[in-house]
Parts: structure tokens; C-alpha cells; sequence
């Protein structure tokens, strides 16, 4: 388990858990790292929190296949609507990092878990929000 504070941010590794940013009135922000291939659930929603996620980073983590996808869903097992999809091997193009800005974010309720599903490749991502009360 990893878990490190820098510049108020909280990082949560796989098999971490998010811990409580000190300062009392202000969101936590969260950052989740994965190494995925096919489908992983990576990070569940503390209960009485939301989870709002504002940016999302991709990047092939070994061969890829042609177009290669990652697909992030705000439950554990990869189905049903997406909150993201990126490319990150084109046939056209090859290996690239895509970065996905979700504006205002992509809301996940409390309780809910986030997945993450891979076609063709392993990919390392990175998913950037923050909890509110």
C-alpha cells in the first residue's frame, strides 16, 4: 500500500486507501493510479462523500494491439455507460497518451466503485478529482 501527500494532493495505489486531507472545509483531492488490463475496479467512494473525477490521463503500458481502448465506468465490473474512453494505440498513429478533461468533472456517488476495462493492451491510468462532503 502506497499512500503519500504532496501539495495537498492524496495519491491512493491499488490496495491503498484514501486518506483524509487535514485541512477541514476544503475537498480532498484524490489521485488513483492503475495498471490495467481488461477489467479492473479500482477505488470505491468513502460512504457520505462524492467523488467528483476532473481529468483523466492514459498511456499504453506495453505492446498494443490495434486500437487500443480504455474505458473508465462508475461501477465495479465494466459495464453499462461509460465516463470516459480514450485511445491510446491507433492503428494510424500508434502508441499515444490521451488525456481526457471532463470540465466541470464526472460525478461518482457514494458507495460506488470505479472500473476500468482495456481492450488490446495494458495501459497506465490516472484518474485526477476530488472528494466533497
Amino acid at each position: 500500500m502506497s499512500i503519500s501527500r504532496q501539495g495537498g494532493w492524496i495519491t491512493k495505489l491499488i490496495g491503498g486507501q484514501p486518506t483524509r486531507f487535514p485541512g477541514r472545509g476544503r475537498p480532498n483531492l484524490v489521485t488513483i493510479a492503475a495498471n490495467v488490463a481488461l477489467c479492473k475496479s479500482v477505488y470505491t467512494v468513502p460512504a457520505g462523500r462524492i467523488f467528483i473525477i476532473k481529468t483523466i490521463h492514459m498511456t499504453p503500458a506495453g505492446a498494443a494491439g490495434n486500437n487500443s481502448e480504455v474505458s473508465v465506468y462508475a461501477n465495479g465490473t465494466c459495464t453499462g455507460p461509460t465516463l470516459a474512453q480514450g485511445l491510446v494505440y491507433d492503428s494510424s498513429g500508434g502508441a499515444t497518451n490521451d488525456d481526457i478533461d471532463l470540465g466541470p468533472g464526472a460525478v461518482v456517488k457514494a458507495g460506488s466503485s470505479i472500473s476500468i476495462a482495456t481492450n488490446n493492451t495494458w495501459a497506465d491510468v490516472h484518474l485526477y478529482g476530488y472528494l466533497t462532503p
